[in-house]
């Protein structure tokens, strides 16, 4: 075979196995989707709950619970079909609206919390759980329906809040734990509300519609706040607890009640016999207003039930008595950024990094010091100790040697500082050797929204951060500064880590802009990209509702909902080493051929002049001897 021909062949060898490798073994198809009207969000509170994607009906397949602007609970069944066939409609499965019976006014019902969760506790193996879904309205109604969404109960406390307050944080968790015999269960609502009368177009239906329940809740609210008793502090976040198949309420507590009894921690917290699983969800924009949803489980196979719930709020973390709903303890963390053990040592850190489009000016924790745009810091202790890193989010200059503004921090490009944004930054657990807690070590990552991702590792004995990998991708973004905190068009930004199969520990990073959503691996490598159809108005929700265990996701816009299913190349591993193997074969022939032609090309030049030399003796014998 000639030269030629192997350089040719080698070329599209090496051609095929970078596409497999930029091509991955796994990638995001289009699924599903389900339209709804266009309705643009002006205000954080119009904000409807994320999808929650759940088995109500406990036969293995999952459902998908959609909330409406028009003040419905939709369940939703995943298309079915071969994932090569694109997008098609998602089937609705049932649906139920939170209007009144009888008088059909909108107004209070929009729903603000959404979640779903088993109330009766199982005995048997195998045995199939039904779910009960749980709602909280903009007015303050907690609905419970069953598995077929027919309701179960329903609560007014509205009472409880002055008229004109809109929800800043809401919260629902539901356990099989119960309070009192005879029970089903335990649902608590707990959440936090604000006087913003312009944050919201409930104020003005209220006002529009002026029925005789809102009079009645006016006067209700005006004797309250005369007295100086009942009313819930705007303050602090409020809790009620439930019975969970009656709606009965257990407890409330309505303002901030810490309560120390005794110095004996066995008594104040009963925790070392019991096994609590909190696991919180954040469904908001990064650097607004945060709603919190925490989740509790037991996941023990013994007797044993939670004693507490843990609510991870705005301004830090408290736990809650979960028998009396009295706090036991909080913790106060500043708003925003990251809270997690970033270096391993037990100690809580705090990554904080902001923006500069219309953002206001943050000051470091622990110091007077004015967070700057495209920096983040780091420092450990609650209160703050002392300050871990100082490290640039943008262009990357080797060494981290000059200061914000300098010629190296803009080389090669005109970076524009004015416009930045930022998502809240994650860390992402990383196998160094050591055992670590559990979410605990890692690297940090952060996103802009010019589709810069930046990764640090923190240094040696936990202190400075080693600068990893900084690549560039298409999730990016941009939101224009709009006044009286209006949040039309508002595209919220996605930053997550998530393990590609359930029962990986292995996670990935999931970036996510306008209009593009891309996956990366733990060294900084792409994975896969997602092309989006929509503007995100939440960030991408990453469960399995494909029942393959694999993790699927799901896009929201202002108009519709969109599933993408993760579909696996088993065979792109196996055919990449063959192209490899071909490679490297191609290697040795093109090595082996040339050596050949060079060991044959030395007789070739001997045999010359043996020819040259009888030529110059037939000369000699017929022409005689030359001089």
């Amino acid at each position: 075979m000639r030269k030629r021909d192997l350089g040719i062949l080698l070329l599209a060898a090496f051609a095929i196995f970078f596409s497999l490798q930029h091509e991955g073994d796994f990638s995001f198809k289009e699924a599903w989707y389900h339209l709804s009207d266009e309705y643009p969000i002006k205000f954080e509170a119009e904000r409807l709950p994320p999808p929650v994607v759940v088995d109500l009906n406990g036969d293995g397949k999952s459902e998908i619970l959609v909330a409406t602007h028009d003040a419905k609970i939709q369940v939703l069944e995943p298309h079915r079909r071969r994932v090569d066939e694109g997008f098609a409609e998602a089937r609705v499965l049932a649906e139920v609206s939170l209007l009144p019976d009888k008088i059909r006014i909108s107004s209070g019902r929009r729903p603000v919390a959404l979640a779903a969760g088993v109330v009766d506790r199982s005995y048997k193996h195998g045995e199939m759980r039904k779910q009960v879904v749980v709602v909280v309205t903009s007015g303050w109604l907690v609905m419970c329906f069953d598995h077929n969404l027919k309701k179960l109960w329903e609560n007014n406390l509205q009472d409880d809040f002055p008229h004109g307050a809109h929800h800043r944080e809401i919260a629902i968790s539901i356990s099989n734990y119960t309070l009192k015999h005879g029970d089903a269960g335990l649902i608590i609502v707990g959440g936090r509300m604000e006087m913003h009368h312009q944050n919201s177009m409930d104020l003005f239906e209220e006002t529009m519609t002026a029925d005789e329940g809102g009079e009645l809740h006016r006067r209700n609210t005006n004797e309250k706040e005369n007295s100086g008793s009942g009313n819930v502090d705007l303050r602090h976040f409020a809790f009620y607890a439930f019975a969970g198949r009656t709606g009965t309420l257990r407890w409330s507590r309505k303002n901030d009640n810490i309560q120390v009894q005794s110095s004996d921690a066995s008594q104040l917290i009963p925790q070392h016999n019991y096994k609590l699983d909190v696991h919180a969800l954040n469904a908001r924009h990064p650097g607004e207003r945060s709603l919190y949803i925490p989740t509790i489980t037991n996941h023990t196979q013994v007797w044993w039930v939670p004693n507490v719930v843990v609510a991870h709020q705005k301004e830090g973390i408290e736990a809650v008595h979960l028998a009396s709903g009295r706090t036991i303890c909080q913790l106060h963390l500043p708003e925003g950024g990251l809270h997690a053990d970033i270096n391993g040592d037990g100690v809580l850190d705090h990554v904080q990094v902001v923006g500069a489009n219309g953002a206001e000016q943050t000051v470091v924790s622990g110091s007077m010091e004015v967070l700057k745009p495209c920096w983040a810091v780091a420092t450990s202790g609650v209160p703050v100790r002392e300050q871990l890193f100082n490290v640039s989010i943008c262009h990357h200059s080797p060494f981290n040697l000059f200061q914000h503004g300098d010629f190296a921090r803009s080389f090669g490009r005109n970076y524009d500082v004015g416009s930045l944004e930022v998502a809240t930054p994650i860390l992402v657990s990383r196998d160094d050797g050591h055992k670590h807690r559990k979410g605990s070590h890692g690297d940090v990552v952060f996103l802009t929204n010019h589709g810069e991702v930046t990764s640090y590792s923190p240094g040696l004995h936990g202190h400075d951060a080693v600068w990893r990998w900084q690549i560039s991708t298409g999730a990016t973004w941009s939101n224009v500064p709009s006044p009286f905190r209006m949040m039309e068009d508002v595209i919220v930004p996605t930053l997550k880590s998530f393990p590609l199969h359930a029962h990986s520990d292995k996670e990935v990073i999931v970036a996510a802009g306008e209009h593009e959503a891309v996956v990366i691996s733990h060294g900084g490598n792409m994975l896969a990209s997602i092309e989006l159809p929509g503007l995100p108005t939440h960030a991408l929700v990453l469960e399995d509702f494909s029942n393959d265990g694999l993790t699927d996701i799901i896009l929201v816009t202002s108009g519709g909902v969109y599933g993408y299913v993760q579909t696996r190349q088993p065979g792109a591993l196996f055919f990449s080493t063959l192209v490899g193997c071909l490679i490297v074969v191609i290697v040795v022939i093109f090595v082996s051929q040339h050596l050949n032609s060079i060991s044959k090309g030395k007789p070739r030049a001997s045999s010359d002049h043996r020819i040259v030399a009888n030529m110059k003796i037939s000369c000699e014998i017929l022409c005689g001897p030359m001089l």
